[in-house]
């Protein structure tokens, strides 16, 4: 078995920890520890399995908000993400200029 089986989870939890440095950090450590663990040799699929699922579930686990009703001030902001906001200023100008004429 190889890594890229475990990849699409991992790639979700670290895109889900982004928000603080407390969960990006220790995701990251799990989610690099299990991606080399898993290209270890294995005596049997099911222990092979076994593991990355239990290491799967870790970096979930890490990666998850504490506090999922409250959003920090700004994190949604279009502002946030350096690309975004050109396209979003873009995109208003767009529907000024068609709603004017």
């Amino acid at each position: 078995m190889v890594a890229y089986y475990l990849w699409p989870v991992l790639a979700v939890a670290l895109v889900a920890a982004v928000g603080r440095w407390s969960r990006l950090l220790p995701t990251a450590l799990v989610a690099s520890g299990l991606t080399f663990v898993s290209q270890g040799s294995w005596h049997g699929r099911w222990t092979w399995w076994s593991a990355m699922v239990a290491g799967l579930m870790l970096t979930l686990f890490l990666a998850r908000n504490e506090h999922p009703g409250k959003i920090r001030p700004g994190a949604l902001a279009l502002g946030a993400l350096p690309g975004l906001a050109a396209v979003s200023s873009q995109g208003s100008q767009e529907t000024r200029l068609r709603n004017s004429t």
